[in-house]
């Protein structure tokens, strides 16, 4: 056995700590904000189980970005989502589209694509099991 590898360069998440909205909040325990905090032990949840259920956070200035990930509350679910991104927080630019067919369950899932915005928003539109509401534990640009 030999030394363990050395860990990769550190990554710039832009959204940790940025403001954050969503369409609905379940309580003071689960804003939008605590999926910005890099704390599993926090998380943004919808009011209810009903999609679809929109996340946005805004990265405070136009910012240039590469990959999205996001960390689902059921993280051993499937969910249908889309990922947008804007400069404005208006007019709206897909970057990530996988609302056809349930994607495999992963965690966190890894979206990669070149983006410049402002405004990154998900919109979950269904759960792999229909009960479980709409959470995030993490979501993070870099």
């Amino acid at each position: 056995m030999g030394p363990l590898q050395k860990p990769g360069p550190a990554r710039l998440d832009l959204a940790r700590g940025r403001y954050a909205t969503a369409t609905s909040v379940k309580s003071g325990y689960y804003v939008p904000e605590y999926a910005l905090d890099q704390n599993n032990a926090s998380l943004w949840r919808a009011a209810d189980n009903t999609y679809p259920q929109s996340f946005t956070v805004d990265l405070g200035e136009i910012r240039s970005f590469s990959q999205i990930e996001t960390t689902f509350e059921y993280p051993t679910l499937a969910y249908k989502y889309l990922i947008e991104t804007s400069a404005d927080g208006s007019h709206w630019r897909t970057h990530t589209d996988k609302r056809a067919e349930f994607p495999v369950a992963v965690s966190p899932h890894r979206d990669a694509g070149e983006a410049r915005a402002r405004f990154v928003r998900i919109t979950l539109t269904a759960c792999q099991r229909p009960e479980n509401g709409a959470g995030l534990y993490s979501f993070q640009v870099f």
